[in-house]
């Protein structure tokens, strides 16, 4: 459809070179293109030679649909990836043009209407499935499951776990270093024990500062036989270490299982999740999208997974040359060949005396190629460098030169 009927060109303002990153493309978009946003950052930056962009009509609206997304997102195969990529691109073209362009003569008109989200649109992390990970402990210490038998003269650790009584009166237990940089903590202790009767026991959390003096004591409830508990709380200023002890309330003699476990977090609290990975860098977004360009021209020139046919040169006899450039290869169909011609039956016949063709440049040409086959294909290793095809064909031959080329880019 022909938007401007007599020419449009940039408005006034509008750079002539510019270049517009992955963070700024969303600025072209209307409202109703909500659905491509998240899939902009695959793209590679988009560059504008407004004078050049306005003078033509603007781009049409392509087709998008779910395996061109799906291809965009997981690289998918290469040409898939690279023709989503072009899609998306001419979608960003297509509503750019109406906020860079404007017609010379008749009114500019609206934007068209956005196209609706292709059925089955790829879902990037949907949330009912998937969850950043908690955010890990800098430090945790358990202590496994520890007997402890009640005695008037005896106290006992869960962190360092004592294995043995401690007199009450013997120096402080060895006790665990904080992590640099701990600031919360979530410590869980539970009452394990089985039998009559029923013990409770009062476990503390004890910190300590470089002296080894108590800073707090921090700790649940009293806990009655199978209850356990989970205190959170900020690690005391000036606090190096820590150990966790315990009293039980029955007399001597009786015994019970407990269990510690305390969870020290840096600059993060318990049960926070993992935030996500910073945005993308558009200038190494940028830069590795100069590099799959050169790589993909590199692996399409030197590589090909297929080819396409470029021009065609018909109804040629005799002796002559065609300029070429950017092959990987040449073909050769003969629309007309005469009985004498000798041949080979085979797959394909193998013919002679048809003629050959030299490939080369303006600065001399290879050995003869002799046609030996209808249709007949070559495909030189230096192909990128060949500039000119030269042929020779009997008087009677007459032939068609079809230019090979690479995959689009």
């Amino acid at each position: 459809m022909v938007v401007c009927p007599h020419g449009s060109e940039p408005k006034a303002g509008t750079p002539v070179y510019f270049q517009v990153d992955v963070a700024q493309m969303a600025s072209f978009l209307p409202a109703g293109l909500s659905w491509a946003l998240p899939f902009l950052a695959y793209l590679p930056p988009i560059t504008f030679d407004t004078v050049a962009f306005c003078a033509l009509d603007p781009p049409e609206i392509p087709t998008i649909d779910a395996f061109d997304v799906a291809s965009l997102i997981t690289g998918g195969r290469i040409g898939a990836a690279l023709t989503a990529a072009q899609k998306f691109t001419q979608l960003i073209q297509a509503y750019a043009w109406y906020s860079l362009c404007t017609c010379m003569v008749d009114s500019t008109p609206a934007a068209p209407t956005a196209p609706t989200a292709p059925t089955d649109l790829p879902e990037l992390n949907p949330p009912l499935i998937v969850s950043n990970p908690p955010v890990a402990a800098c430090g945790d210490y358990l202590s496994g499951s520890t007997l402890i038998t009640t005695d008037a003269v005896h106290r006992y650790y869960l962190i360092p776990t004592s294995t043995a009584t401690v007199p009450a009166a013997a120096p402080r237990p060895i006790s665990r270093p904080v992590p640099a940089g701990a600031t919360n903590y979530s410590a869980t202790f539970a009452n394990t024990g089985t039998g009559s009767p029923a013990i409770s026991a009062t476990i503390q959390l004890v910190w300590q500062n470089s002296a080894f003096s108590p800073l707090r004591f921090d700790g649940p409830p009293a806990l009655a036989k199978g209850a356990s508990a989970t205190i959170t709380g900020t690690v005391p200023t000036g606090a190096t270490n820590f150990y966790v002890d315990v009293g039980l309330s029955s007399a001597a003699g009786t015994a019970t299982t407990l269990t510690a476990e305390v969870q020290l977090f840096c600059g993060s609290l318990p049960g926070q999740v993992q935030s996500s990975c910073c945005p993308p860098d558009p200038i190494l977004t940028a830069r590795l999208n100069s590099i799959l360009e050169m790589v993909t021209l590199i692996q399409r020139q030197a590589a090909p997974f297929s080819y396409i046919n470029g021009a065609s040169h018909s109804g040629l006899s005799g002796q002559g040359h065609i300029d070429v450039q950017g092959l990987i290869g040449v073909s050769v169909n003969l629309t007309t060949t005469p009985g004498r011609i000798g041949s080979v039956d085979g797959d394909p016949d193998t013919l002679f005396d048809v003629g050959w063709i030299n490939l080369g440049t303006g600065d001399g040409s290879g050995r003869r190629l002799f046609v030996s086959s209808d249709p007949w294909v070559y495909f030189p290793n230096s192909a990128a460098l060949i500039t000119r095809v030269g042929y020779t064909f009997q008087p009677d031959v007459v032939a068609t030169i079809t230019e090979l080329i690479r995959e689009p880019s």
